[in-house]
């Protein structure tokens, strides 16, 4: 969020399942969280319940957004 770190090239692909930063892509095209909000990462959810970290999002995916002043986030998700 700072411009830290080495600079590394973005994913590509048609679908991309998991990544931070970059811009969001929506599976459906109406779920947004709108500017100023900032887009954080994209999660897909697994599906192995003896999985510890297992997440749930109906076959869909998990978007993190912060807020301008980066005190506060928000969480979004949808199922396929």
């Amino acid at each position: 969020m700072r411009g830290e770190g080495p600079h590394v090239k973005l994913p590509g692909g048609e679908d991309l399942h998991d990544y931070v930063g970059g811009t969001a892509c929506y599976h459906h095209h109406y779920a947004r969280v709108d500017a100023p909000w900032q887009f954080l990462f994209k999660i897909s959810d697994a599906s192995d319940d003896e999985d510890p970290y297992f997440l749930n999002f109906g076959y869909g995916y998990g978007f993190g957004f912060v807020s301008p002043d980066h005190r506060e986030g928000r969480f979004y998700w949808e199922a396929s």
